[in-house]
Formats: C-alpha cells, sequence, structure tokens
C-alpha cells in the first residue's frame, strides 16, 4: 500500500431510519416502507426525526456529552460506530495512526457553489 491508498474498515451510520447499515438496508428493502416525517416540530419544514439515541454507547463522559450540541453528539456517535464496526475501538495505538472522515449531510444544498468548489479542487497543488 502507498501512503495514499484509502481503505475503508468500518461504517458508522446514524439516520431517521434507524442505527448502523443493517437498520438501514432492512427499512429501505421493506415492502411499503414509507419515512417517519415530522411537518410540526420545525414548521414550515419537514424533518426525518431521529431514534432514540442512548449517547453512553459511544461516548462515555456525561461531560463530554453535556459539552456538545446534538449534530456534534451525532458525529462523535457515529464515528464511535465506525471503530466498533472496524473492530478496533480501544487500540489506542491502531487509532494514532489512522484518519477518520466524518461527514453529515443536513438538508438543502446550492449545487452550482459545491460543483464550483469541486472543480476548483481538481487543480489544486497543495496535497502531499
Amino acid at each position: 500500500m502507498s501512503s495514499h491508498d484509502v481503505v475503508i474498515t468500518g461504517i458508522g451510520l446514524v439516520s431517521s431510519l434507524g442505527e448502523g447499515p443493517d437498520a438501514h438496508w432492512q427499512k429501505l428493502t421493506q415492502p411499503g416502507f414509507q419515512p417517519v416525517l415530522d411537518g410540526e416540530r420545525f414548521a414550515p419544514y419537514t424533518i426525518h426525526p431521529l431514534p432514540e439515541i442512548d449517547w453512553n454507547l459511544q461516548i462515555a463522559k456525561r461531560g463530554d456529552q453535556r459539552q456538545m450540541e446534538t449534530w456534534q453528539r451525532l458525529g462523535t456517535y457515529a464515528a464511535g460506530l465506525a471503530l466498533d464496526d472496524a473492530g478496533i475501538k480501544g487500540n489506542d495505538e491502531l487509532c494514532t495512526t489512522m484518519d477518520m472522515v466524518v461527514a453529515a449531510g443536513g438538508g438543502e444544498r446550492d449545487e452550482a457553489v459545491d460543483a464550483a468548489i469541486l472543480a476548483a479542487s481538481e487543480t489544486r497543488i497543495d496535497r502531499d
């Protein structure tokens, strides 16, 4: 492997469909499945509410949980799921040698701006 190889070893997934890839596939392949929508809580916007999440399963310290906003807890929780899925959670020696990508999506995007950013990134020369 070269220093530029990317290896995905674990996935942490949480959404309105549930927690983990198995829960998502189960819902997405369920005949007649209809997503849960909530049009009242953040009216006039419709949302897909998250299921109940036991933050303690991935964020052990209550103090850490209190200091984070929901979106931060969600990203940290999903990162913990990815480490579990990869079988390396708790392996501090290995975790110090890797990078982790945590991403989230949250609503409408300006596709023209995204396309311009991606096009500009293709000509950048500041990579290793």
